[in-house]
């Protein structure tokens, strides 16, 4: 099969590392989808359950059990923490750990932004080296037969990296601010998390 006029043989790496980025993004996009589906009034219903007995969690809807917001809040608050400082270590530990969940995949979409562009590059050079081959003397039809193909398998081979390389960093940028905001929800969470706790604490002397 004659790759060139589909861009040589860089289409297929690049065929590679577009199902790839393609596959990523669509895993993604769908937890990202149920993350954010509904935080709101998760955030509020795991408020009002704040420091109560196991029990209680079973009122959570399977969904919401195994939700990213849910997991920090039952680390954070079961058991109960003996004093603030503790409560504070446990909000910070568990946003670390919590933390490559989100950021998940990250470098992968890093990477082939990084080379996509680089493959194409390649397939560029393949193209005008074949070019440049096809340039004689004789058979000048013949000639530019081979010029225009090796031409046509630069310009494909570019146009399909930089493709590649723009959605993938257009998704990978997208993703990026989606782990910023989650963070700044699960921050501004610990915080009620501990007004929550002051509370206890003012009911309790």
């Amino acid at each position: 099969m004659d790759l060139s006029q589909f861009g040589g043989i860089s289409v297929i790496p690049l065929g590679i590392a577009s199902i790839a980025s393609l596959s990523i993004t669509l895993e993604r996009g769908y937890f990202w989808y149920k993350t954010k589906k509904g935080q709101n009034s998760l955030k509020r219903k795991l408020l009002g359950q704040c420091f109560v007995d196991e029990k209680n969690w079973f009122q959570l809807r399977a969904d919401e059990r195994g939700h990213i917001m849910t997991r920090f809040f039952q680390k954070a608050t079961i058991p109960k923490p003996n004093n603030l400082e503790q409560l504070r270590d446990s909000c910070e530990l568990n946003l670390e750990i919590l933390e490559p969940e989100l950021s998940r995949y990250e470098n992968a979409l890093g990477t082939i932004i990084s080379i996509a562009p680089l493959i194409g590059l390649l397939g560029t050079v393949l193209g005008l080296i074949r070019s440049m081959s096809g340039l004689t003397l004789q058979a000048i039809s013949e000639s530019n037969a081979n010029v225009m193909a090796g031409i046509s398998e630069a310009l494909i081979s570019t146009a399909a990296g930089l493709t590649v390389a723009i959605t993938t960093l257009i998704a990978n940028n997208l993703f990026k601010s989606f782990r910023r905001s989650q963070l700044h929800a699960l921050q501004a969470l610990s915080l009620e998390i501990e007004s929550k706790f002051k509370a206890e604490h003012i009911k309790d002397r």
